[in-house]
């Protein structure tokens, strides 16, 4: 619900599908939105919303970037993807991620995550001036 949200924002405010961006770190959330909205691989990218895994979008820049850090929901409602407090290695990994979603955005960049993730970008408790904030 939540990304399908920022997606009717977007297009509402005149941004053009192929500058939107919705990057994920599960390959399996990027599968379910891609079927849920109809969104398309960067191969496919023409005139549609690009959703593709932070792996992949690695390199390249949208106008709009949709990070998607959640485990379960296709439409963004699930739980977050952060990894458990005690492993360092795992948050590492993750940071690195998240970095490479961040920096795909040129002009705007909504998160859709947990508080975990919120915090780990310092992002937690602040005022969005969009819809910056958890899947809930």
């Amino acid at each position: 619900a939540v990304v399908d949200a920022e997606l009717r924002r977007l297009d509402a405010a005149g941004v053009e599908p192929h500058d939107i961006l919705v990057a994920t770190v599960a390959s399996t959330v990027r599968d379910a939105l891609r079927d849920a909205l109809g969104l398309v691989a960067w191969e496919q990218r023409g005139t549609a919303v690009v959703c593709e895994n932070v792996h992949r979008a690695k390199g390249t820049e949208y106008d709009e970037v949709i990070l998607v850090d959640v485990a379960s929901d296709a439409t963004g409602d699930g739980v977050t993807a952060a990894p458990a407090a005690g492993d360092e290695r795992q948050r590492e990994r993750h940071d690195r991620l998240l970095y490479v979603g961040v920096s795909r955005a040129v002009f705007g960049l909504t998160v859709v995550a947990g508080d975990a993730t919120l915090e780990r970008l310092g992002l937690h408790g602040a005022t969005p001036s969009g819809p910056v904030g958890s899947p809930a």
